[in-house]
């Protein structure tokens, strides 16, 4: 199984010109230990295809029925611990819990020594910069931001812990001119 979860669209830009967030989880056998984080994708996505008709739930059946993986049981975990001290959790809209909740729940009391927000899209008021640092507390928070493209937290107020950069600084000789990741 191979799931890929990213921001880019299916343009030039999404997949060339633009720097986007791109995630790639494989699993090849039921031992692997993020299988129970990708059939739980697995299953938010059917969800999501539940309404799109008879077509889809026959794309759904044939890929099911087309890899053993999907055969296997797993007990589902709030998250999933690989390569020895990596963790990954499925978090995901829900109606009565929002994902940065679902984040809360699940990095609980730990304490987080920095946060990095890379995004040429803000609110004015940072309100996602806010909620984390006032949730998560951490030493510092560093904050992304592409001066000439997007939307800049103008009216945030700084706290002693926020640093700022220009994405042109930080560009780390990418090809890519813009970066369109959602809040990271």
């Amino acid at each position: 199984l191979l799931l890929l979860i990213g921001s880019g669209n299916l343009t030039s830009s999404g997949h060339g010109k633009n720097l986007e967030v791109w995630n790639a989880f494989y699993v090849e056998n039921e031992n692997d230990a993020k299988l129970g984080f990708l059939l739980q994708a697995w299953n938010y996505i059917k969800e999501l295809h539940q309404d799109l008709g008879q077509s889809a739930k026959n794309k759904i059946r044939n890929i099911e029925d087309n890899c053993s993986l999907f055969k296997v049981k797993v007990s589902f975990s709030d998250s999933y611990t690989f390569d020895d001290d990596k963790q990954l959790s499925f978090l995901h809209a829900q109606p009565q819990k929002s994902i940065f909740n679902q984040l809360v729940n699940r990095i609980g009391k730990e304490e987080i020594e920095r946060i990095t927000v890379m995004s040429p899209f803000y609110d004015v008021d940072g309100k996602l910069i806010q909620l984390l640092n006032n949730k998560f507390k951490p030493k510092t928070i560093n904050i992304i931001l592409q001066k000439e493209f997007g939307n800049a937290p103008t009216d945030l107020k700084p706290t002693e812990n926020m640093h700022f950069y220009d994405w042109k600084n930080v560009n780390c000789d990418l090809p890519q001119k813009f970066f369109h990741a959602k809040n990271v």
